[in-house]
């Protein structure tokens, strides 16, 4: 499942977990929303996939989609209910992360999110 995570590969995915494959297993949310997949990254989540799961680091998916600059997974993943202050183990919200690498839109994104004025 994970692989099929990683790699965009959602017919795989969808039979892994119609296979009853848990949505959880190996950190396939963080893989899909770190790698743009956004179907992925729904249909995870439609079988139970934990949307504030943290890897090793404290990362969650939201972190992920911030850092590699995946808007619309950003949004997703916030309508579903990511908790955006969640810091990982370097002291990064998913916010810090955006802003640190210039992901504009994720910015934008989470500042309307959080009730807060644009940042310049």
């Amino acid at each position: 499942l994970a692989d099929a995570a990683r790699y965009g590969e959602y017919d795989e995915a969808r039979a892994y977990l119609d296979q009853g494959a848990l949505a959880d297993a190996y950190d396939g949310l963080l893989y899909a929303a770190a790698n743009g997949h956004e179907e992925i990254v729904n249909l995870l989540l439609e079988y139970g996939a934990d949307v504030n799961k943290t890897n090793e680091q404290g990362s969650t998916a939201l972190h992920w989609a911030c850092l590699n600059g995946h808007p619309g997974i950003v949004q997703l993943l916030l309508d579903k209910g990511a908790t955006p202050k969640i810091c990982n183990e370097a002291g990064r919200t998913a916010l810090d992360e955006a802003m640190h690498n210039a992901r504009d839109e994720c910015v934008k994104i989470l500042m309307e999110a959080e009730g807060e004025e644009d940042v310049e």
